[in-house]
């Protein structure tokens, strides 16, 4: 879910397509971000499988963030204009972020 928002966020900041990249899952030659990928729905299940517990920052709830505000209230009403396709939504903005990098940023 983060790398939609990212994308997002920066898709109505109107950046590039370096920017469109979102976040890289490699920084430096190094797996920086293992988990980008998966939505919040696969990292609790993977966590609740493994009966590991996760910590829920409540700054993340205040929409007066734009990224909050995205995540709350723009991803939502963005679910109900595709007919609630989110599975789609994140696809289609995962696969602009793809396309947006570099071939070595893999």
């Amino acid at each position: 879910n983060d790398q939609a928002e990212t994308v997002l966020l920066r898709l109505l900041r109107g950046s590039g397509a370096k920017g469109l990249g979102g976040i890289y899952p490699v920084l430096e030659g190094k797996v920086a971000r293992p988990f980008l990928n998966l939505t919040r729905a696969e990292v609790e299940a993977e966590l609740s499988r493994r009966k590991l517990g996760f910590r829920l920052d409540s700054s993340n709830r205040d929409v007066r963030f734009l990224r909050n505000k995205v995540r709350a209230e723009l991803l939502p009403l963005l679910f109900i204009l595709c007919r609630g396709q989110q599975i789609s939504l994140y696809q289609l903005l995962h696969r602009l972020s793809r396309a947006s990098r570099p071939r070595f940023h893999e």
